[in-house]
């Protein structure tokens, strides 16, 4: 069964509306007035969160892209 907690509930509401990036997800929760009972401050909950369901078949990695030297940026989107 999988784990359940607050964040990953916010999680698959924000992506069952579109597929996000995880580093959009704090500031939407917070400027949704939901970041007091979600702690969206520890950026690797979130990522172990986003990771958890995705192995779980929750959510999927819809795209994937890098410009240059920079970190790979990854975007997810709801299984429907």
């Amino acid at each position: 069964m999988p784990k359940r907690s607050a964040l990953a509930l916010a999680v698959l509401a924000l992506l069952a509306e579109q597929p996000l990036r995880p580093y959009r997800m704090p500031r939407l929760i917070t400027s949704r007035g939901k970041s007091e009972g979600i702690n969206v401050t520890a950026r690797a909950s979130l990522y172990n969160t986003m990771d958890r369901l995705a192995r779980d078949g929750l959510v999927q990695l819809m795209e994937t892209n890098r410009k240059g030297q920079r970190p790979e940026r990854r975007a997810f989107g709801c299984v429907r």
